[in-house]
């Protein structure tokens, strides 16, 4: 079966890891989307953005999104939720996803082969290739492994996943579905701009925590990235620091549901 399966447990895939090959039977394979998957310890959060990225300069919040932009955007795969093992599978609970939720399960096996980390679907057949990037070390003070499930006052989710200096928060959906499996065939059906720009507005940010702050450097919302998260936690909450549509910074307070 697999060259070295990996021990059931979650603990053994903290951290991040990058993807350098999505494998389809009878598709071309994709080794150009960049894939990020950060592993807490038992929530995680996964960004995945394909090549073509249009250029967003002048681009300062979701308002000044055109078309050449949302299309794009729309193509993104992002989500986040609970991470299992059950018996000889994981699977990946879709709590938060960038788009319209699949009808699918995200299960799969999961091995060791020389230099990489072997996912085969399920309910799918696929294989990913996937690399560690640094390594969880239980006790270092460089390498804390925690999460949040986030409640917003306005009835938006979020999961926020840290690993070692890197972060990647999750907001849940917030933007119009027009009966379509897909974000992008469901923007086939809009022609109202406005409408178009909230259904890819919903922010997935990826970065690093150093001495200048919580930076992303990657995100759903390709204006976001240089800004600082800043969490602020307090024992029963954490505030955030935000962009509304219009472009007009905010601090967003949320309700701590789940802390790991």
């Amino acid at each position: 079966m697999m060259a070295h399966e990996i021990p059931a447990s979650v603990d053994e895939l903290r951290g991040l890891w990058r993807r350098s090959l999505m494998a389809w039977p009878g598709k071309p394979e994709d080794r150009d989307t960049w894939v990020s998957w950060l592993q807490g310890p038992a929530l995680y959060a996964d960004l995945r953005q394909p090549a073509g990225r249009p250029d967003f300069t002048g681009v300062t919040c979701v308002r000044d999104l055109g078309n050449v932009h949302i299309e794009w955007m729309a193509r993104q795969m992002a989500f986040a939720g609970t991470f299992i093992c059950e018996g000889e599978t994981f699977s990946w609970g879709h709590d938060i996803d960038y788009g319209p939720l699949s009808p699918v399960a995200d299960r799969a096996r999961l091995w060791y082969e020389p230099g990489r980390l072997v996912e085969r679907g399920v309910e799918i057949a696929f294989t990913e290739h996937w690399h560690r990037e640094g390594r969880h070390r239980e006790g270092d003070a460089q390498e804390v492994c925690s999460a949040w499930r986030l409640r917003g006052a306005d009835g938006r989710h979020a999961i926020l996943v840290r690993a070692g200096n890197y972060f990647l928060i999750a907001h849940s959906y917030t933007g119009p579905v027009y009966g379509a499996a897909t974000l992008a065939a469901s923007l086939e059906r809009v022609m109202d701009m406005k409408k178009r720009q909230d259904m890819v507005a919903s922010e997935f940010s990826f970065g690093q925590v150093s001495s200048r702050g919580w930076l992303i450097e990657r995100s759903s919302l390709p204006f976001r990235e240089g800004a600082d998260l800043s969490p602020a936690f307090t024992s029963h909450g954490v505030t955030l620091h935000e962009l509304a549509p219009e472009g007009n910074p905010i601090m967003s307070t949320w309700t701590i549901e789940l802390s790991q």
